[in-house]
């Protein structure tokens, strides 16, 4: 049976959400227990931004953390749809492959940016 596309956006919207959490509290954590709070936003943003952050300011973290929880919202709502139109035991092997795939995708793009 199909969703409506409204239940498929909220769903969506809020996996993306919860996901979105679980990665702003593993960095605040690491960052924190590196004696560094902050360190991940501060350089994230400076690499979209193409600038040198030199302190962390919280018009910085405000505005990195919007764009990453607007970033995986998006992520959320695409998978959603995507795992709407599949049976369920699909969905499982499609969300291990969605989550490795990005995974991936993250690490080759921040060795891009990083010219490692």
């Amino acid at each position: 049976m199909r969703r409506p596309a409204q239940a498929v956006i909220v769903h969506g919207v809020a996996a993306g959400l919860v996901a979105g959490l679980v990665v702003v509290l593993w960095f605040f954590v690491a960052d924190t227990v590196a004696g560094y709070p902050f360190l991940t936003p501060r350089l994230l943003a400076g690499m979209l931004l193409n600038q040198d952050f030199a302190r962390v300011t919280p018009g910085l973290v405000v505005a990195y953390t919007v764009l990453h929880f607007g970033v995986f919202a998006i992520l959320g709502v695409g998978m959603a749809w995507v795992s709407a139109t599949l049976t369920a035991p699909s969905r499982v092997l499609l969300g291990l492959l969605f989550g490795l795939l990005l995974q991936e995708a993250v690490f080759y793009v921040g060795l891009l940016l990083l010219h490692a």
